[in-house]
């Protein structure tokens, strides 16, 4: 072998390791991290439907309402559009191979809380539950108008 080429071979380990120590050393811009996707629009209108019955589905005396949700890395914030209700929701998405939605409901004197999961793009069905006696049911939310989208 000649020594041209046996000096070109040994220069190859230390060409790459230089390299690798370089991108080890350099902190000035640390790699980027992508925010997830968003699973529902930042912002929007949604139609909650509810009834008084925790049977898994809608039925009986079932009462709609509308409520401002805002959405950011999956934690969620709102309150009633059409109600003089002075409830705030706060709460979260929980991402898995079922999309599930935890609300938290609370005003003077009550607090309540709705879990279910994602059944449709912007569609979510549960059960709430409430402090107040007792009191409990089924809901379905459901996107009216996305104010910002995803």
């Amino acid at each position: 072998m000649n020594k041209a080429r046996i000096v070109g071979l040994l220069s190859i380990p230390v060409i790459f390791l230089g390299t690798f120590f370089a991108q080890a050393q350099d902190k000035s811009s640390p790699p980027a991290v992508a925010e997830p996707k968003g699973l529902i629009p930042e912002d929007g209108s949604w139609t909650l439907r509810v009834d008084v019955t925790p049977n898994g589905s809608l039925d009986g005396d079932v009462q709609t309402h509308k409520l401002q949700l805002r959405c950011r890395n999956d934690r969620l914030t709102g309150h009633y559009l059409d109600s003089p209700n002075k409830s705030v929701f706060a709460g979260e998405l929980i991402r898995g191979k079922t999309v599930l939605i935890v609300l938290r409901q609370d005003s003077p004197g009550y607090t309540g809380v709705w879990v279910g999961k994602q059944v449709g793009e912007n569609r979510f069905q549960g059960t709430w539950y409430s402090n107040g006696g007792g009191i409990a049911g089924d809901f379905e939310l459901v996107l009216e108008t996305a104010t910002k989208p995803k």
